[in-house]
């Protein structure tokens, strides 16, 4: 039941009240991938920007092909929509960082190397976060081809 409405949820990008039922599904099942992709943009779109960073960070250290070879079309995935409108500032954002860290997550559904390119940005104006260093490591094309 909580698959059918988070999935519910997330399809009319109502990323609120599919947080939950997402929740659920991997409280019950942790190696839950898709749910928690759909969770990580879910938590990017009501500013809980940390715990989609941790999931984020968790999920692609996991299985960092798992975001990659999304689908945008046959997930219905909102990212190539949400990076646009976040770019264009028709979704504001008012920290720098966050909006870097946010279009970083976002991208890396679509374009690796743009995502690439955000988290790089977020890593200059905060060097301090270790995680940030990480994700860029793991984005590197060299670093995925010696694994």
């Amino acid at each position: 039941m909580s698959e059918m409405l988070g999935n519910y949820h997330f399809l009319v990008r109502n990323y609120s009240l599919a947080i939950k039922p997402l929740e659920k599904i991997i409280e019950g099942e942790p190696g839950e991938k898709k749910a928690k992709k759909k969770l990580i943009v879910c938590y990017t779109q009501t500013g809980q920007l940390e715990k989609a960073l941790n999931l984020f960070y968790e999920l692609i250290r996991e299985d960092f092909d798992c975001i990659i070879n999304t689908n945008p079309e046959s997930e219905d995935c909102p990212c190539p929509h949400l990076t646009k409108d976040l770019e264009c500032g028709l979704i504001e954002r008012d920290d720098e960082y966050e909006l870097d860290i946010e279009l970083g997550i976002l991208w890396l559904y679509c374009s690796k190397e743009k995502s690439a390119e955000y988290f790089c940005k977020a890593q200059k104006l905060n060097p301090a976060d270790k995680r940030i260093s990480s994700i860029i490591e793991i984005l590197k094309p060299e670093s995925k081809t010696q694994n």
